[in-house]
């Protein structure tokens, strides 16, 4: 029986291998923006430019984003770069992250309304990556941070870590609270982020309420939950399916920040 039990999750996991989709060559940058345009992410989108194609999902119109940005006179960069892609957040970008404030709780030492606006958008942005993924079926993207800089091509990074379903960083731990996977420079595809995204609603909604309750406690610690908090959650939940495909289909696990779905 127990022979019997092994071969199904051996095939189980087989068929979900089997469906990953082929990383091809277009591999966008991507930026979400919420007010103005700092001066700092000129910069970087005009260096993420050179190897990539770069989206930015703004809420902001496109003139004034980049007029707000563009004080300085000396300013170089030609904002009008065919390879530089501006969306604004319109209905489609916006339904799933509208969705999730309404379940969000805000779990920090900070409760001052710039800091609850701060947190909420540092999660919902995550669900406008999946909303623009899905509205315009691509595979798989890189997600940057503002002050994120990316000096290479994004499609040859992620072909050496063809394997991986996302790439995050995890620096964090289960002991002292310490629970962070941050998202600064994280390579997705459209099934991961989709996957971290209903987590997190998940959680919010209390129908995990473990998680819900390991949060408390690290809020009742003095440590902030963030968008990184539930970052190293997700990772952890999915920490056993990684081993057992590590284990039944001998597939390389590169590091930590490897995540298999």
């Amino acid at each position: 029986m127990l022979i019997l039990i092994l071969m199904i999750l051996m095939l189980a996991l087989a068929s979900a291998n089997a469906e990953k989709q082929v990383i091809g060559d277009y591999i966008p940058v991507v930026y979400v923006l919420f007010g103005h345009t700092p001066k700092y992410l000129i910069v970087n989108i005009e260096l993420a430019s050179r190897n990539n194609p770069v989206v930015v999902l703004t809420d902001t119109p496109v003139d004034a984003a980049w007029k707000n940005g563009l004080e300085d006179k000396e300013s170089k960069y030609d904002y009008d770069n065919q390879k530089v892609e501006f969306s604004i957040m319109d209905g489609n970008l916006t339904a799933s992250a509208t969705e999730f404030a309404k379940h969000y709780v805000h779990l920090s030492k900070d409760n001052s309304v710039g800091r609850k606006t701060h947190e909420l958008q540092n999660f919902q942005r995550w669900f406008i990556l999946k909303d623009y993924m899905e509205t315009h079926n691509i595979p798989h993207a890189f997600f940057g941070d503002g002050d994120t800089a990316v000096f290479s091509n994004m499609a040859s990074a992620y072909q050496q870590r063809s394997e991986c379903d996302a790439s995050i960083i995890t620096p964090g731990v289960g002991n002292n609270y310490s629970w962070v996977s941050t998202g600064v420079a994280t390579l997705w595809s459209r099934f991961a982020i989709a996957d971290f995204c209903a987590f997190t609603q998940d959680v919010y909604r209390s129908k995990t309420p473990n998680f819900v309750d390991s949060l408390r406690i690290k809020q009742r610690q003095g440590s902030s939950v963030v968008d990184m908090s539930l970052l190293w959650l997700w990772w952890v939940s999915l920490s056993i399916s990684l081993r057992l495909k590590a284990l039944f289909l001998y597939t390389a696990v590169l590091d930590s920040s490897c995540v298999l779905l």
